[in-house]
């Protein structure tokens, strides 16, 4: 009991010695990331008057191509190796 004891408390011990050698790396760039968009903001402060809506396909076009692709995908289904062995397996 009293090694159980003993060895808990060891290891406790070098759990919490190792956790201070630990190095947290967020620190080191704190703030980088509002100081860059601040300066982006100064050097083009109009930027946003000059935003462009995203273009993309309607949204029944996405459709379309994604009921296309996976009835494709079902119709050219092919047999692979694995299958093929679960096969051979079954038959022995």
């Amino acid at each position: 009991m009293k090694r159980r004891i003993g060895a808990l408390l060891t290891s406790l011990l070098l759990a919490n010695l190792s956790m201070g050698c630990m190095h947290n790396h967020s620190d080191e760039f704190k703030g980088e990331s509002y100081a860059t968009l601040k300066q982006q903001q100064i050097a083009n402060p109009d930027a946003g008057e000059q935003a462009k809506p995203i273009e993309g396909i309607a949204s029944t076009t996405a459709d379309h191509v994604s009921v296309n692709y996976h009835q494709r995908q079902e119709a050219s289904h092919q047999d692979d190796g694995f299958t093929f062995l679960l096969e051979e397996i079954g038959e022995n």
